[in-house]
């Protein structure tokens, strides 16, 4: 079913998220989606609805859960999404990854369901796919070195962790399905074929309160083992950028190609004109030139929050905490928990690093909104400074309220 698309409507790309209630997308609707709100409208396609999430201007909600089959089936043929479509191109970022500690049989239902929807959004006529992947289909708990998007992944059955091979399951999925509705539309005589592309991005710092990563570095604020292992990490706010650089290229690309274009031609082949070009695969998983250890990002946070005093352990301290955990995970590796304790404990003591050469060279416009990981602690101490004044402000007034009645 072709999604109605009333011509009188200014071009707006239509930018359906799938996930898009994460942390990620957090940041992505606080920093970077006002400025660009004019041009790109965000269909949230998740469960549920966070309630920082709406009301905001150029975005809306459709309910799909990934787990219900008829959830997915009935999704493009939602009338609030055909109310909320755009006229001119869609394209669609997923967002989808398993539970570290509860994955079970959700891992196949996932797969097939994601594998569906792609499928029923090339019917309904969207140009493009921005996969938001992990550097976790290089398997976690083995080092990398500067990884380039060449290096060979392991196969699917050889990965230490659900969560590993079911992202890179995804990247499967997401090729399949978009090759295959490529195929469809060459064979019906269609000049204009999906672009997609894998964004492999590392552990990440963002705007939610809950950020995993922000609380492991507040933690160690006044007193840390300085870690000297290399492990990439970027701001939010960059993947944020990146994120959107690549949804703004697919659709320039794929709206460039002449009307005449071999359909049996690579579209990204065909696509390369005039410099356009989207890769397959990218990593973008720091902000740095070249790699950081571990130890420099919690200096950068207690630069960034004013903290001149903070203890540096020796870093064999740690690594003999590590090992003490990791024998007492084992011992109880029937829990799951454990597994995923014993997971996390293994992938931070060995280095993680890429090479973001690629990205950078196609997306040079990516340096000059780039931020650094310490004026990124910087931007989420003062949006979460602002949030407490306004929280205070409004308890204030209602306090204030309350007496007056």
């Amino acid at each position: 079913m072709q999604l109605r698309r009333d011509e009188a409507e200014p071009r707006v790309t239509t930018v359906i998220w799938v996930g898009g209630t994460s942390a990620l997308a957090r940041t992505y609707f606080d920093e970077v989606h006002p400025t660009v709100r004019d041009r790109l409208h965000i269909v949230v396609a998740a469960p549920a609805l966070p309630s920082w999430t709406l009301p905001k201007v150029g975005v809306s909600f459709v309910a799909l859960d990934l787990l219900d089959v008829k959830s997915v089936d009935s999704f493009f043929s939602r009338p609030e999404l055909l109310d909320t479509y755009r006229t001119g191109p869609s394209v669609m970022i997923i967002g989808v990854r398993l539970s570290l500690v509860w994955a079970g049989s959700r891992q196949s239902t996932l797969a097939a369901h994601l594998g569906r929807l792609i499928s029923r959004a090339a019917v309904a006529g969207c140009l493009g796919v921005v996969h938001i992947s992990s550097v976790a289909v290089a398997d976690h708990v083995v080092s990398q070195h500067n990884v380039s998007e060449s290096a060979p992944l392991p196969a699917l059955d050889a990965y230490h962790s659900d969560y590993d091979r079911f992202k890179r399951l995804s990247e499967v999925i997401v090729d399949d399905e978009c090759t295959k509705a490529n195929e469809r539309a060459a064979l019906s005589g269609e000049t204009r074929m999906m672009v997609w592309t894998h964004l492999r991005i590392s552990g990440i710092f963002s705007n939610d309160p809950a950020c995993i990563q922000c609380t492991a570095v507040r933690n160690q604020a006044y007193i840390s083992a300085y870690s000297s292992t290399c492990i990439d990490f970027n701001s939010s706010a960059n993947v944020s950028h990146a994120i959107t650089l690549l949804v703004e290229r697919i659709v320039r690309v794929v709206t460039a190609l002449p009307a005449s274009a071999d359909p049996s031609v690579p579209v990204e082949c065909a696509a390369n004109l005039d410099g356009r070009r989207v890769q397959r695969v990218y990593y973008y998983t720091r902000a740095t030139t070249a790699p950081v250890p571990y130890g420099a990002l919690v200096a950068d946070y207690r630069s960034a929050h004013g903290i001149q005093y903070g203890v540096w352990l020796p870093e064999i301290l740690y690594l003999g905490f590590v090992r003490c955990v990791q024998a007492l995970c084992a011992l109880c590796r029937w829990l799951a928990l454990a597994r995923s304790v014993a997971y996390l404990l293994a992938v931070s003591v060995a280095d993680h690093t890429f090479d973001c050469s690629r990205f950078r060279e196609d997306f040079p416009e990516m340096q000059a909104r780039e931020e650094s990981i310490r004026e990124c602690f910087v931007r989420i101490r003062q949006r979460q400074e602002e949030a407490l004044a306004l929280s205070r402000a409004d308890a204030l007034s209602r306090s204030d309220t309350a007496k007056l009645g």
